[in-house]
């Protein structure tokens, strides 16, 4: 699913599907992981700029994959997100969004002594 500009709000960012294996792609195992890796790491950044500035979820997740590694001390790097990276981008940050408020009922229940609106961000 691809979320452009104009559907870029909270509904649009939750209609993610989960990624569907890669196996037709030919794409090896070691590749498989450093995609879900780049995803995660794509959706904590986009997960933080969410709950701290509160940006649109589809806003922010385009604004990452146009600019996926971006550089304050010089030009930007070149950086590709694969079709696979990109829909598990989309789907954590859909899931994460959508349950907000059961996920923070689950840490409040076995964190208790860590009140969830006293937490960090990250």
């Amino acid at each position: 699913m691809t979320m452009s500009p104009a559907t870029s709000d909270k509904e649009s960012a939750t209609q993610a599907q989960p990624p569907a294996g890669d196996k037709t792609t030919g794409r090896s195992h070691q590749g498989q992981i450093l995609d879900r890796q780049q995803a995660r790491r794509l959706a904590v950044q986009a997960l933080f700029e969410i709950d701290s500035v509160g940006h649109l979820p589809g806003d922010v997740v385009d604004a990452r994959l146009a600019n996926p590694d971006p550089n304050d001390s010089g030009p930007d790097p070149d950086v590709a997100v694969s079709d696979t990276a990109s829909t598990f981008l989309r789907f954590l940050v859909a899931g994460v969004v959508t349950n907000r408020g059961d996920l923070d009922d689950m840490i409040g229940r076995y964190a208790p002594e860590w009140p969830v609106n006293q937490l960090a961000i990250i």
